[in-house]
């Protein structure tokens, strides 16, 4: 039986208070795109080097930080607001994979209604609210595995399809879906801070220096400071990266970048794995992410799957705007906020 019939359009009313500042997020990735540092972004951004000066406007109880920056400068500021019990937004994985300290600072139970920070896990996926609501909701997490990185499998599935590999890190730099640096990719470094952020909401207490990090480049190459050199570098790799990925194939596999978080076991890994072609991340193309979680509720016959599109630019735009309208909306409605 087919129901037709009128449905009832989504109440806007709680997001009319900020359209004006989401009016002005729209271009968020088109000014990306132009290669401009999100930092000075048209009436909204504020750089590191000033944030000093507008401290007295910008923290409060009822106002939302949003930190699209890719530096620790904005730690103390983000400790003032979360003392303020004020909104943030993040997209920086600096804060949240510092010091495990600053980490509960900024992630206390009361604050989490006013914590946006999916974008620093995957863009695109509410991976960070999937997480605590599940723990809040009593579902015991057993593992979490994914392919984090959008840059890393864009370039291992690149070369299955014979790119060469210096080729596909500047293609990929050139479409602004790797970190302001790639170098932060390559080294793996990137990797290792979502990772660390994602195992710290799981109840992990492990620090950044502690963590055995996997780079898809040695580091005799990642720290050649010339950009010239750096990519003669990485053409030195061209062969090896193709004899490998050619052998792998042969045998019906691939080669994706893998991270697992075992609760059970009380481990984390990160690691360029071979898996079947047809399997779960085997199947993942492009600059995709994918997270699988096992729990009681999930088990791991019929994993939780959260996937992601290829657009990385669009969607950490997507992603910051949709936190910045929930925890606006918690703000707005404080009686929901649990303090």
């Amino acid at each position: 039986m087919k129901y037709q019939g009128n449905f009832r359009r989504p109440h806007k009313k709680h997001g009319e208070a900020l359209r004006p500042l989401l009016l002005r997020f729209h271009g968020f990735s088109e000014w990306r795109e132009q290669g401009e540092p999100l930092r000075i972004f048209p009436d909204v951004g504020v750089d590191n080097r000033d944030l000093v000066k507008y401290v007295g406007g910008i923290l409060g109880r009822k106002k939302v930080i949003v930190d699209v920056s890719n530096s620790e400068k904005s730690i103390d500021l983000l400790s003032q607001q979360a003392q303020l019990l004020g909104g943030m937004v993040l997209a920086n994985k600096f804060p949240l994979s510092s010091g495990l300290h600053i980490f509960d600072q900024l992630t206390l139970p009361n604050l989490t209604p006013t914590l946006g920070m999916d974008a620093t896990i995957l863009s695109g996926l509410p991976v960070g609210r999937m997480i605590t609501e599940s723990i809040q909701s009593g579902d015991s997490i057993k593992r979490v595995t994914g392919i984090l990185s959008g840059t890393l499998n864009f370039i291992l599935t690149g070369l299955e399809h014979g790119r060469r590999f210096s080729d596909l890190v500047r293609t990929a730099v050139e479409n602004q879906i790797t970190e302001p640096n790639v170098r932060n990719d390559l080294s793996g470094v990137d990797v290792a801070r979502r990772l660390l952020i994602l195992s710290r909401l799981l109840g992990s207490e492990v620090e950044l220096e502690h963590m055995e990090v996997t780079q898809l480049v040695p580091p005799e190459i990642i720290d050649i400071e010339k950009e010239k050199d750096f990519y003669k570098g990485l053409e030195s790799m061209n062969e090896s990266m193709k004899n490998e990925t050619e052998r792998v194939l042969a045998e019906g596999n691939v080669l994706r970048h893998v991270c697992e978080i075992d609760i059970e076991e009380e481990s984390i890994s990160m690691d360029v794995l071979e898996v079947p072609r047809e399997s779960l991340y085997g199947r993942v193309q492009g600059a995709s992410t994918l997270l699988a979680m096992v729990s009681e509720n999930y088990p791991i016959e019929n994993p939780l799957v959260l996937q992601s599109g290829s657009g990385a630019t669009e969607h950490l735009a997507e992603t910051v705007q949709q936190d910045l309208i929930r925890v606006g909306r918690m703000l707005t409605y404080e009686k929901y906020v649990y303090r």
